[in-house]
């Protein structure tokens, strides 16, 4: 713990400790130091995974909502993560974007995948990085750099409540695809907000891994929405929809993800109004770039 209290200390004098993109095994190198604060995250040792860095190819991508694509690309055969975690992308042309060539993208694809795929926000005021991002060519070289981070599953078998916001939902799709081909699944309570039905991306999957088990229980805020539907709850997550959501809470870890915002909200209303434990809650915040 040493080494990695001198580390932290170094890097609270260069940058503010927000979610960041430096490994700790792999800092003495300094190579990826300094870095932007929206780069970087603090890596938790208990998912200590070798760091990739290579390029690798795009293969396509798809739409999820009018707002939301999902890019593909080659996985190298000596990458490997944990269902939760991230990559950083790099672009290596793009000179002209002020917050430089490299994003933080959560990993939506399986560990099992032959590709590594990321989903994202891409249409209105986009960045110069999202443009080129959604102007690539199938073949065009990309450069990744991970995976990092420990927004994963915890090791018990209890319930997991995941609370996400928007497109906050990335990370726990890794780890719901992943969960779904388990002989034996964890049992997940997802809870998901998003503006509307619309802007809602993986609504059909997710449904449809509902209906196949009963392993994922699914209820889904929709901001915008006048009225509730069969399927949703109109307005913003509230303490007692929470409540009659998840049911007991008893002896559950829970992971919220989303913007900042978003994330400090529902924290709060965990710790003040579901009495949980701080030590029962992780959290992932998205800065929008």
């Amino acid at each position: 713990m040493g080494r990695e209290n001198e580390i932290k200390e170094y890097l609270a004098k260069i940058i503010p400790l927000e979610p960041l993109l430096v490994t700790l095994s792999n800092i003495q190198s300094a190579k990826y130091i300094p870095v932007p604060k929206y780069l970087i995250r603090i890596h938790n040792e208990e998912n200590d995974m070798s760091l990739y860095q290579g390029r690798t190819e795009f293969r396509g991508k798809t739409m999820e909502t009018p707002a939301i694509k999902t890019f593909f690309f080659d996985k190298p055969g000596s990458f490997d993560f944990v269902p939760g975690q991230h990559i950083v992308l790099k672009i290596p042309d793009l000179n002209e974007d002020p917050k430089g060539n490299s994003r933080i993208f959560s990993i939506t694809s399986r560990p099992a995948d032959d590709f590594i795929s990321i989903s994202t926000k891409v249409s209105g005021q986009n960045s110069i990085f999202k443009e080129r991002l959604d102007s690539l060519e199938p073949g065009a070289e990309v450069e990744v750099i991970g995976p990092s981070g420990n927004f994963t599953l915890d090791k018990s078998d209890s319930e997991a409540v995941l609370v996400c916001g928007g497109i906050g939902i990335t990370p726990f799709i890794s780890i719901i695809r992943s969960n779904y081909v388990l002989e034996k699944p964890r049992r997940i309570v997802l809870i998901h907000s998003t503006t509307s039905r619309e802007e809602t991306p993986f609504r059909e999957e997710l449904d449809n891994i509902v209906k196949a088990g009963d392993w994922l229980r699914l209820q889904r805020f929709h901001t915008r929405e006048a009225s509730a539907g069969t399927d949703f709850i109109s307005g913003h997550i509230n303490a007692a929809a929470l409540v009659e959501s998840i049911g007991n809470t008893v002896g559950k870890q829970f992971y919220i993800s989303g913007p900042p915002s978003f994330v400090e909200d529902l924290s709060d209303m965990l710790k003040t109004a579901l009495k949980i434990d701080p030590r029962y809650i992780r959290t992932e915040r998205f800065y929008g770039y």
